[in-house]
């Protein structure tokens, strides 16, 4: 075979793995060990097939990064959604209708959350902080305690979020 003949066996080689999502199958062996055996230069084959599946590796990178910012989009666009949901809810609340609705695709409904918020860890009482590497605020042991009464250099911060159950 010369390497006009090398190279489209090769290609052809290529497009039979591709057939099996890529994976070198015992039938793919036999046809790749076929392919080495017609060819008089074996090396010369071997980086044909080599060389095609180095362009089926390219072809596979470029797709992820086509299919890595397609997601970042869609994510982008779901998270559009749910803040509009959110707001739509809010409102609903805000003029005292139910924030819960159930429709013949599922359900949603408004979620509140209340998260203390700490301006200046240092500040805070030991038995509020929790030891790591660094100073953090223990969250946990301040929104007990917020539950008894308000805690010096907190301010509580509330967050809503829509969740959605499909049927």
């Amino acid at each position: 075979m010369n390497t006009f003949e090398l190279t489209r066996a090769a290609g052809r080689l290529a497009m039979a793995l591709e057939d099996n999502g890529g994976a070198l199958t015992e039938e793919g062996e036999a046809t790749l060990d076929a392919f080495i055996d017609q060819s008089g230069d074996k090396l010369s084959a071997l980086f044909f097939v080599k060389k095609a599946a180095e362009a089926k590796v390219a072809e596979a990178k470029e797709l992820e990064a086509i299919f890595k910012a397609q997601k970042a989009k869609h994510q982008n666009t779901v998270k559009r959604v749910k803040a509009l949901t959110t707001t739509l809810l809010k409102a609903r609340e805000e003029l005292g209708e139910p924030t819960k609705v159930a429709a013949a695709w599922g359900s949603v409904w408004l979620v509140t959350k209340e998260t203390p918020t700490v301006a200046d860890v240092a500040a805070l009482e030991e038995r509020f902080k929790s030891k790591t590497i660094t100073w953090k605020a223990d969250l946990k042991a301040i929104k007990d305690a917020m539950k008894i009464g308000a805690v010096e250099g907190v301010t509580k911060t509330t967050t809503h979020h829509a969740t959605w159950r499909s049927l």
